[in-house]
């Protein structure tokens, strides 16, 4: 196992991990940010760190991928993949509604990690379908920077996204 390996998977444990001490002290980390509260509710801004580390994290991922020597992106499918991201998560959205209003509207607070999966799930295949569209109609030099940028804006357009919906 190379190096670059151990070091993704101690990043998949770690955003684990992140995920479990979110669910055990969310009381207690909600209270930390109370201090901001006259600002922005201390949920949202939850939200907001989520957001940023799964995006980033999965960037650091990809980036760590393309340091094992191997092209990432070179495969012809990455020309179609922003037709394919986004049909597979227009289906997706389909499903989670159809779930939503189902089986997931009796979860319960110990059943909440299926909702946090739902939502790592969800955020992964944003910033892949973001990358594709970057990969395939962007003018990035190298894979790096595309990986980097497109992590950024996908972090950029999610967090848009989520100023937006209080308004609705």
């Amino acid at each position: 196992m190379s190096k670059w390996t151990l070091y993704q998977v101690l990043i998949v444990l770690g955003f684990s991990l992140a995920i479990i001490v979110m669910n055990v002290f969310a009381e207690t980390i909600s209270a930390l940010f109370t201090f901001i509260k006259s600002f922005i509710e201390p949920s949202i801004l939850i939200i907001f760190f989520t957001v940023i580390l799964i995006v980033w994290g999965f960037s650091f991922l990809l980036l760590l991928q393309e340091k094992k020597g191997r092209p990432l992106f070179v495969h012809k499918i990455w020309r179609i993949m922003p037709a394919i991201i986004g049909v597979i998560l227009f289906i997706s959205f389909i499903v989670f509604i159809i779930l939503g209003v189902t089986i997931l509207s009796q979860v319960t607070p110990e059943m909440h990690w299926i909702l946090d999966l739902s939502i790592v799930y969800f955020l992964v295949l944003i910033y892949i379908f973001i990358l594709s569209i970057m990969l395939r109609y962007g003018k990035a030099d190298t894979r790096k920077g595309t990986i980097i940028n497109s992590a950024h804006v996908t972090v950029l357009v999610l967090l848009a996204i989520i100023f937006m919906i209080p308004k609705l």
